[in-house]
């Protein structure tokens, strides 16, 4: 009998922003919650009086949101620095459907009616 070879599943592809943003989020929601869960007295933090707990944690919730502001930051300033010619190389990679999209989005930004470009 022949052994069953094990299936390789691809992982979906994520961009790095796209994990970034699920741990930041994923971070500050578990934060979130034991905070609730020490004010609702569901959670008694070891070892520390709850005032004190959430201080800590909110200060974590902070530094979580710092470094998410950064990554955001980084994220525009490469934004910023992309040229017209590699944003028309990015347009000519684009299926026909997408690139014509592209194209009367952009028509739309000097409309005289001033649509919403979005939809």
């Amino acid at each position: 009998m022949a052994r069953k070879q094990p299936s390789t599943v691809e992982p979906a592809t994520e961009s790095l922003s796209d994990l970034a943003q699920s741990i930041f989020t994923e971070s500050l929601t578990a934060i979130r919650d034991e905070i609730r869960g020490i004010i609702a007295h569901r959670i008694k933090p070891k070892g520390h009086d709850p005032a004190s707990r959430v201080a800590w944690l909110a200060k974590q919730a902070a530094s979580v949101s710092a470094e998410q502001r950064k990554a955001e930051k980084g994220e525009l300033d490469a934004l910023k620095r992309l040229t017209a010619a590699q944003v028309i190389l990015w347009v000519r990679q684009q299926p026909v459907e997408a690139r014509a999209r592209i194209a009367r989005d952009i028509a739309a930004l000097d409309s005289k009616e001033r649509k919403s470009v979005l939809g």
